[in-house]
Formats: structure tokens, C-alpha cells, sequence
């Protein structure tokens, strides 16, 4: 007497647990890569934002300044004059200083004559970042020339709190310019 039986073996049982961990197994991987690269571009997105952002204020405000006060005169090419600040006077005469500022080095600042002012840098929020590094330097060809400042810093996104944060902020991001003044009077 034959009975049909239904219902599947041991081995078919194994072998479609194997399959079905294999595939798992690749679905994941392909997971954790997708939301690594995803982490890292939101990441570097955020640094370049703010780097970019606090570029464009400096560039600005050096290049409509009115007068150059600090450091003056500047040096020459070849032997810039290098600063952490740089105190100029807008076209209303009145002072704002572009400092990298905070012990340690926490921020560009952009402060006016009673050394009040706004970072241009986000450095609380979640997407705010860490200054590495910050410098300006001076240079002229001669007295009579227009100052040309670089502006140098190097931006690491702040918080670190997960895997795929530190991964893709463990080197610094630079920026860097050089601006000549245009309206200087002295």
C-alpha cells in the first residue's frame, strides 16, 4: 500500500534554511553599505555647507572693507604676515574683527566694535562641525598695493555618535582663499 504523503524532508528543510540565510546575509550587507554611504554623504554635505557659508561671509566682508587696521602693514609674498585676526573697518568706519576664536579653537567669529558677534560656523546642532584649524595671513607687493588675505581652516563634523559618523569624519574637510581688498583708503 503507497500513501501519499505530503510534506517536506529534513534536507529540503536545511537546504532552504541555508538559501534563505545566504540571501539574508547579502541583503544585509547591501543594507549597512547603502546607509554608510548615505551616513558619510549627509556628513560631508553638512561640513561643506558650513565651511562654504563661513568662506563666503569672510570673503565678503574683507573684500568690502574700508580700511585694513591689523595686521598692517602687511608682509610681502614671499613672507606673509600670519594672524589668528584680522580687524578691519567697514564702509560705515566702524571696526569688525574676523577672529578663529575659543580655548581650544572652537569658532570663526565675526565680531563688531564691542566684540559682540555671531560664529559663522553651526557648532551646536547635530550638523554642526569642529574647527581643526584657522588662520589669515597678509601679503602686499609693496605699501601702495592692495592687501591680498588668505583665510585657511579645516572643519570635522561635531558629534560623533555613531559608527557611520565617525567613519566619515575622521579627517578634516580644508577651505581655503585668498581676497584682495578693494577699497582700501588709508
Amino acid at each position: 500500500m503507497h500513501t501519499n504523503q505530503k510534506g517536506f524532508t529534513l534536507v529540503e528543510m536545511l537546504a532552504v534554511m541555508v538559501v534563505f540565510t545566504v540571501v539574508a546575509a547579502l541583503s544585509a550587507g547591501i543594507l549597512i553599505t547603502s546607509l554608510r554611504t548615505a551616513g558619510k554623504s549627509t556628513v560631508i554635505s553638512s561640513v561643506n555647507q558650513n565651511g562654504t557659508y563661513a568662506l563666503n561671509q569672510i570673503t565678503k566682508t574683507i573684500r568690502n572693507a574700508r580700511i585694513l587696521d591689523y595686521p598692517y602693514p602687511c608682509g610681502d609674498p614671499q613672507d606673509p604676515t600670519a594672524t589668528s585676526a584680522v580687524w578691519l573697518r567697514d564702509t560705515n568706519n566702524a571696526r569688525v574683527i574676523l577672529a578663529c576664536s575659543g580655548s581650544p579653537l572652537s569658532t570663526i567669529a565675526q565680531y563688531d566694535s564691542s566684540l559682540s558677534g555671531p560664529s559663522l560656523l553651526d557648532t551646536t546642532s547635530d550638523q554642526g562641525v569642529r574647527l581643526m584649524s584657522c588662520s589669515f595671513s597678509c601679503s602686499q607687493n609693496a605699501p601702495t598695493d592692495y592687501p591680498t588675505i588668505t583665510i585657511r581652516f579645516a572643519l570635522l563634523q561635531r558629534a560623533q555618535t555613531t559608527f557611520v559618523d565617525q567613519t566619515a569624519s575622521d579627517s578634516a574637510v580644508p577651505f581655503s582663499t585668498s581676497v584682495i581688498m578693494r577699497n582700501l583708503f588709508r
